[in-house]
């Protein structure tokens, strides 16, 4: 399943995010995900010319789940920040899901 339109990457992200909590950042990550609206579609708005890739939900199959958060870094700077989110092994259910982290990075 793909995301085509704006409307479409965010409303599935957003549900995504209500149905999968754990799914958010823990308070102390060293990045913060950026959920307001009107904050993501400002930054969309400004960068579209540059980075034409939409922030929310992007692409699932039976593996895995990617998405484009919008996050703020630990120098201020906000940017796109793309995510795999892997399906655990086994029978899968809704909001079975899980984060990796590599080296510091959350897949």
């Amino acid at each position: 399943m793909i995301a085509n339109s704006e409307s479409e990457h965010l409303s599935k992200y957003f549900e995504m995010i209500k149905n999968n909590p754990s799914l958010a950042l823990p308070k102390d990550a060293p990045i913060r995900i950026i959920t307001d609206i009107i904050i993501i579609r400002e930054w969309q708005e400004k960068n579209a010319t540059k980075d034409n890739v939409q922030i929310g939900f992007l692409l699932q199959d039976r593996y895995i789940t990617i998405v484009r958060d919008l996050v703020e870094f630990p120098d201020g700077s906000i940017n796109g920040y793309n995510r795999i989110i892997g399906k655990r092994s086994g029978s899968v259910r809704k909001g079975d899901m899980e984060i990796k982290e590599i080296r510091g990075l959350l897949f």
